[in-house]
């Protein structure tokens, strides 16, 4: 609106009605009124849009006549009124845009060509209007008219450029994302040879919007290197075409102040406080009227950290040391005390909120949503921001200092856990009080620039640098000087790294070379230490290195923001990586050390689903960093020791327990003079770069000096073969489980033939796509691989000594669930739910609400399984009849709420023969994540990988079709996260007969995260499971056989093995048996 109100000062308007003899201050001031109107109906009234419309649409009527053309034209600019009218009808759906449309190439056609950009402008609304409609006809048709007119242009190159951008947008709304990168590469390379011409004009825009699509497309396909190229190619147009934006360091500082405080960071935080106060005090160090402001508060921080000499208006002695006990609490991770004390504190503020405490109150519920936030407890954050915000709503004067304090912690806590839109709407909200209050205080600049973050991180980098622009405009027009005072250096330093964020590498470098180098402010403190990892990485991708790693080593030594001082050792990690500097083993301990007491810190004060994202966040980071120097030194034994080491910590699951440091040592100890472990891993050749990786093993026997790391195959070379296909393939998986096949087998066991003996017994915990892999059926050209080799999937190597001490029985209770009922009556749903504990959770709202934004067409549960009744109904007679204590499940009552209540008292062996789902190929689980984003009832919570997967029990058709359940009732669909949330230790064997039950979401690095992990995070032993969808006859004869076993007290392992060997003989494709696997 800003550039509206530019145009306002620039652009004279005149009444199209006046005859040419009317004076032109008469035209100006009719048109000023219009416009005027126009801007009015934008920001407040849109009543006044008709008026608006009214005089651009009489200008335009004169400028269709041949004969008051040349007046109108003299009056002022023609494209200006066309694209304002334009952009009414688009807002307000008029039938008229067409037309109009039609006109404004018939009037270029009269100007051609120098008035091609000004085309452009005119037509920019309509493709805006037609894009967020999606109305795709019309949106290529206006492509097309805009192509032709442009192709009869001279030096037409730039304008096709942006023709052609708009033609990638369209095929890209058409998911032919192919065709529109191409198109994009075709538009960078036109408008990357005229750019320079077409700065500092309306369209020039166009050349980043192009180069940030082509790059968003690059990452979207994983392709990093290409996306890198394509920044590399237009940055130094970027550094040219675009000034160096200044800012205040006062405001930047103030941010690191609030940081300091909410890590728990409070020597730093007292340091610095001391320091600002000085600042504050010092003659035209800052403009003045900001001192009163500013000096406030600093006053409340010094409450908060307990420093002598504050003013009297701030909080008392007396609930300041109950706040630093709050504090205390949730830095040990204590929140149910925290909260205790938390809820003391403002007890009497809200029996009497008036507005003399008000400002108390706001502070002390904004400062402990900021702490509740870093220790990843979203929920109770919200639910005191929520209630404050209601309380001050609810006094007699809304108090909008308050509220947008509210708003904008809200906004922040909804970042945090990545719900960026209800983070847009929460940040935006606080903006607009913050600007009808006049505030352009400290407050409001960190309120800014938070929003810009969300806004890039949400994708949108367009409007992300206009805010940009606002930021620098606002600062600039608050404090007008040029000089580069100590405020505005801190700004600097936000702008820089925005900058850094878009793209534009050259101008970021320059900023915060200039901010950096400025030695009349100290470099200590969280916001310097973000400033030097930004110009490092710079660096660092300008292949200077030895500057970068300098910059990184001041963070590790002096770096006050622990999370910068992580980041720091991962990116030393790295370039000694790049080096091969022996040096980055130390760093890379250090980093293992830190990485683990974070998540061990965190284990007892995160919500569930926060916490298992944070571990499978910290489990790819640790595998990562781990791996990849494994690979630069691959023959170094303390890095295999290391990554073996770290193997063993990540592939823990997590419980009420303690996270537990294990050794390679350990599992050495627990082997025979015929066992070997394995631990597969994914090594990458380049610091992360996604698109080479390897697999890799680690392997140990008895008399090993070190683990031995052994490189395997491209991952691509089996990860291919199995995310392509329909896992329903039976020649392919008949082909791939051939005794002749021994295509898996050269890339895997081949290059480990040199480590193993004959009859050795292998415990092996793969990773990626191995997962999927039945490695003791696989064929290596003769035989297959289970006639030389006892093999063992673990989900660790860490088990093997519990393994073998634990011997199998089968003398405890039996649950058998099978013939499921899927779409039973509403009645009967409730009738048999009400029969068992009830278990609630959040997880069935996400999961629901996923559906019901499912496309229509997403198709019902498949049917009634005969087979599955006929399958239990076998082994339920079969148990019986050898005195065995069994409980049978079918039809309504195999429903959620009975499997929930074996939770804390488990039998001990559950058979569930049932539907699984799997939402995690690569389309779905990008689909289901934009999905989840939007779940505004759940907004404080990440949704985890555990939800993409899971079982379908009765009544689950109502649900998976959208229909309403009744609240208190489970809908049928258990994830795997709810598997996980069960108490079911003890239970020592869960048989899981359903389809595809061992698929679920791939990580490469730390495997599959599916139904396999949740039940062993649950704490159950031994887990069989299928890898695609076995015929329902054949699934059932194998589960009968492989019973007839386990009631002799065969251990499930050779049980398996033996029932797999029966049923082999009347099925001979391994299609019908070979698809079941176990995993201790």
């Amino acid at each position: 609106m800003k550039v509206l109100f530019f145009l306002l000062t620039v652009f004279c308007c005149i009444d199209i009605n006046a005859q040419e003899n009317d004076s032109e201050e008469e035209l100006r001031k009719a048109v000023d009124t219009g416009f005027h109107n126009y801007v009015y109906s934008m920001e407040h009234n849109y009543d006044s849009i008709d008026k608006a419309t009214i005089y651009f649409e009489q200008y335009v009527t004169a400028l269709r006549q041949n004969e008051t053309m040349n007046f109108a034209e003299r009056a002022f600019d023609s494209w200006k009124v066309l694209r304002w009218l334009s952009q009414i009808y688009c807002y307000t759906g008029s039938c008229k845009e067409k037309e109009l449309l039609t006109f404004i190439f018939d009037y270029y056609g009269k100007h051609m060509p120098r008035a091609t950009e000004s085309l452009f402008y005119a037509v920019e609304p309509a493709f805006e209007y037609y894009n967020s409609r999606g109305e795709l006809p019309a949106f290529e048709e206006l492509c097309l008219k805009l192509t032709k007119a442009v192709e009869k242009s001279e030096k037409y190159d730039f304008f096709l450029s942006i023709c052609k951008y708009f033609q990638s947008i369209a095929f890209i709304k058409k998911n032919e994302t192919t065709q529109g990168l191409a198109l994009l590469k075709k538009a960078l390379d036109l408008s990357h040879k005229e750019e320079l011409n077409y700065r500092g004009t309306f369209i020039h825009k166009y050349y980043l919007l192009i180069s940030n699509s082509i790059v968003q497309g690059y990452t979207f396909q994983g392709n990093y290197k290409e996306a890198i190229a394509t920044i590399n190619k237009i940055e130094e147009n970027v550094k040219d075409a675009y000034t160096v934006k200044s800012q205040q360091y006062l405001l930047l500082e103030g941010t690191k102040l609030e940081l300091f405080v909410k890590n728990g960071l409070f020597l730093e935080a007292k340091n610095l406080v001391v320091e600002l106060d000085s600042l504050c005090k010092t003659p035209n160090a800052l403009d003045r009227s900001f001192i009163d402001n500013y000096q406030s508060v600093i006053n409340n921080f010094k409450v908060q950290l307990k420093i002598d000499n504050v003013s009297s208006e701030t909080q008392s002695a007396e609930n300041e040391k109950k706040y630093q006990q709050i504090y205390s609490e949730l830095v040990v991770g204590n929140c149910a005390n925290a909260n205790r004390l938390f809820q003391n504190a403002v007890l009497p503020y809200e029996r009497n909120l008036n507005n003399y405490n008000l400002s108390e109150y706001c502070d002390l519920v904004a400062n402990y949503a900021e702490m509740l936030t870093s220790t990843h407890n979203y929920q109770f954050a919200i639910s005191y921001l929520t209630r404050a915000d209601s309380l001050v709503t609810c006094m007699s004067k809304v108090d909008l200092y308050a509220s947008r304090i509210f708003k904008e912690k809200l906004g922040m806590v909804y970042y945090a856990s990545k719900n960026n839109m209800l983070a847009i709407k929460y940040l935006n909200e606080a903006k607009k009080m913050y600007e009808l209050a006049g505030d352009h205080s400290l407050k409001y600049y960190n309120c800014l620039g938070e929003l810009i973050d969300v806004y890039l991180d949400f994708g949108d980098y367009a409007y992300g640098k206009l805010l940009v622009d606002e930021f620098s405009d606002r600062v600039i027009e608050t404090f007008g000087s040029d000089e580069f005072s100590l405020y505005r250096n801190l700004l600097q330093g936000i702008i820089g790294g925005i900058y850094a964020r878009l793209g534009y590498k050259f101008e970021a470098q320059k900023i915060l070379e200039k901010v950096y180098s400025d030695n009349s402010v100290s470099h200590i403190g969280n916001q310097w230490d973000k400033v030097r990892r930004i110009l490092g990485l710079s660096y660092i991708q300008d292949n200077n290195l030895e500057k970068g790693i300098e910059l990184f080593k001041t963070t590790l030594r002096i770096g006050k923001d622990e999370v910068e001082k992580e980041l720091a050792l991962k990116i030393l990690v790295g370039c000694c990586g790049m080096q091969k500097n022996q040096k980055g083993i130390f760093y890379l301990k250090e980093y293992n050390h830190k990485k683990h007491e974070t998540i061990k810190r965190v284990c007892s004060s995160s919500n569930k689903i926060n916490l298992e994202n944070l571990w499978e966040d910290c489990k790819e980071d640790l595998m990562y960093m781990n791996n990849y120097m494994l690979k630069v030194f691959e023959q170094s034994p303390e890095i295999s020791q290391l990554a073996y080491d770290n193997a063993l910590f990540v592939k823990q699951n997590l419980s009420d327990e303690s996270l537990q440091e294990y050794s390679w040592k350990n599992i050495q100890d627990s082997l025979s003079e015929h066992d070997v472990a394995l631990e597969f891993i994914v090594t990458s050749e380049k610091f992360y770069e996604r698109n080479s990786l390897r697999y890799g093993v680690l392997l140990i026997r008895k008399e090993s000096q070190s683990p031995i790391y052994i490189d395997l195959c491209d991952t691509e070379n089996i990860d291919s073969l199995f995310r392509n296909i329909i896992h329903t393939d039976k020649d392919f998986i008949n082909n791939i489980y051939s005794t002749k096949n021994n295509g898996i087998y050269n890339l895997i066991f081949k290059k480990l033939e040199p480590y193993l003996k004959k009859n050795d017994v292998i415990y092996y915990s793969p990773v990626g796509f191995l997962c999927f892999i039945n490695f003791e059926l696989l064929g290596d050209g003769k035989h297959r691989l289970n006639e030389s080799y006892t093999l063992h999937q673990v989900s660790s190597t860490a088990v093997i000594n519990d393994l073998k001490k634990k011997q199998f029985n089968c003398n405890g209770k039996f649950a058998i669930y099978g013939g499921v009922s899927y779409d039973e009556s509403m009645d009967e749903f409730v009738q048999a739910a009400n029969t068992y504990k009830i278990y609630e959770g959040q997880t069935n709202e996400m999961l629901q609400k996923l559906l019901e934004n499912e496309p229509n067409n997403r198709g019902a549960v498949e049917g009634f399984l005969q087979g599955s009744l006929n399958e239990v109904l076998y082994i339920e007679d079969l148990l019986k009849k050898n005195a065995k204590q069994v409980k049978l499940f079918v039809g309504s009552h195999a429903n959620e709420e009975s499997l929930k209540a074996f939770s804390g008292n488990p039998p001990q062996v559950l058979h569930i023969s049932t539907h699984g789902f799997l939402l995690s190929t690569t389309d779905d689980q990008r689909h289901h994540r934009n999905l989840l984003e939007n779940i505004e009832t759940i907004g404080y919570e990440r949704e985890t990988s555990l939800l993409h997967s899971g079982l379908l029990l009765a009544g689950a058709e109502k649900a998976w079709r959208g229909e309403t359940i009744p609240k208190g009732l489970e809908d049928g669909i258990v994830s795997a996260f709810e598997l996980s949330q069960l108490n079911l230790k003890g239970c020592d064997l869960v048989v899981l007969s359903a389809c595809e039950t061992g698929l679920g979401f791939v990580n490469p690095f730390c495997g599959e995260i599916g139904l396999k992990q949740a039940l062993k995070q649950a704490g159950v032993g031994t887990i069989v499971f299928s890898l695609w969808q076995i015929p329902d006859d054949a699934s059932a004869m194998l589960m009968q056989s492989f019973y007839n076993f386990i009631i002799q007290g065969i251990h499930p392992r050779l049980a398996l093995k033996k029932a797999q060997s029966n049923i082999s003989k009347v099925y001979k494709q391994p299609y019908f048996w070979a698809g079941f696997s176990i995993i201790d």
